[in-house]
């Protein structure tokens, strides 16, 4: 079902079940149980337990500013006009704005009936519990989108191991590849980091956070392997170094997708940086130049790798068990 239509299926089943809720119970103002309900249902349930606290919280300061300005003002309409102003006031700077327009409703009930009875109190008290319990009952189903987010992890992976197999084609002055951009990627990592954050708030368990950590690391990565396809732009001719650093890409790439290959290629890569600093100098300014931007191609490939190494280091034993059952090596055909 389409995330659209299963919220305003979720509003229509929640608000409804409030009203009825509220009716049958016998409380006065039933509507506004539907109201809150509508208020409650966020797009994750992390959000929808965050607004819950916040609404509980701004109804009892809500209840000591009408306690504090209703009776002493008469009920009237400058009543109304002072409570709301401190209580907007007292929402922003404590940071609980989701909580206002609900409890400003609920308060407008003290103020049209002309009494802070405990009675009335009571009644919005019920109507705000029936309103956020609801909101977080309906909100209990959420849509899997680990799939997807799995499908995403395939793609850019995929994207990213043609991006260091084309920049190896590159140094080895084979013609470029097609189709070797980096803006579908750049949005594709995005839209993917965010549908992770959605799965982490929405799972509520500690171990989803990969999934986010994951696509963080790859838009990182991303960003260096840009920087080292500006460097080879800026390639006039291809030094003799160029072909063993074109066979780094290569491994890199072949091996994309395993999680303990970080240590063995960066050895080889400081091996390589070693070797560019012990080569005879340059003859030429042209051939320094080619030098420098080779050289820094290989330094963004390290820093490549040791994001990785990073990453992996962070997993957790439950993290390795429930995303690769049968062992950490492939994180692409399994996550």
């Amino acid at each position: 079902m389409p995330p659209r239509l299963l919220k305003a299926l979720k509003i229509a089943v929640g608000c409804s079940a409030a009203i009825l809720i509220a009716r049958l119970l016998g409380l006065e103002h039933g509507t506004s149980a539907g109201v809150i309900t509508l208020l409650s249902i966020q797009d994750t349930r992390r959000d929808t337990f965050r607004v819950a606290g916040k609404r509980f919280l701004d109804f009892f300061l809500a209840l000591g500013l009408a306690l504090l300005t209703f009776p002493s003002l008469r009920y009237g309409v400058l009543a109304f006009g002072v409570f709301l102003f401190l209580f907007t006031l007292l929402c922003y700077l404590l940071s609980s704005e989701e909580g206002l327009s609900s409890n400003v409703v609920l308060a407008s009930h003290y103020w049209i009936a002309g009494a802070l009875t405990p009675r009335l109190v009571l009644n919005e008290l019920a109507l705000l519990v029936i309103g956020v319990g609801l909101g977080i009952l309906v909100n209990t189903y959420m849509r899997d989108i680990s799939g997807r987010i799995r499908q995403d992890q395939a793609f850019i992976d995929e994207s990213l191991r043609n991006l260091l197999l084309a920049l190896s084609d590159r140094l080895e002055g084979r013609p470029p590849r097609p189709h070797m951009e980096f803006s579908p990627l750049r949005a594709h990592l995005k839209d993917t980091l965010a549908r992770s954050r959605a799965h982490e708030d929405n799972r509520l368990r500690k171990e989803t956070r990969y999934y986010s950590e994951y696509a963080a690391l790859r838009r990182n990565q991303c960003a260096l392997l840009e920087n080292m396809w500006e460097a080879a732009d800026g390639l006039s001719f291809l030094p003799e170094q160029a072909a063993a650093t074109a066979a780094l890409l290569r491994d890199v790439a072949a091996s994309f997708h395993r999680l303990d290959n970080a240590g063995s290629l960066l050895e080889e890569l400081e091996g390589r940086r070693a070797a560019f600093r012990t080569a005879p100098l340059p003859a030429t300014r042209e051939e320094f130049e080619a030098r420098a931007l080779l050289y820094q191609i290989v330094r963004d490939l390290i820093y490549l790798l040791r994001a990785k190494k990073e990453f992996a280091g962070r997993l957790t034993e439950e993290q390795l068990r429930d995303l690769w059952p049968e062992g950490p090596q492939d994180c692409t055909a399994r996550p």
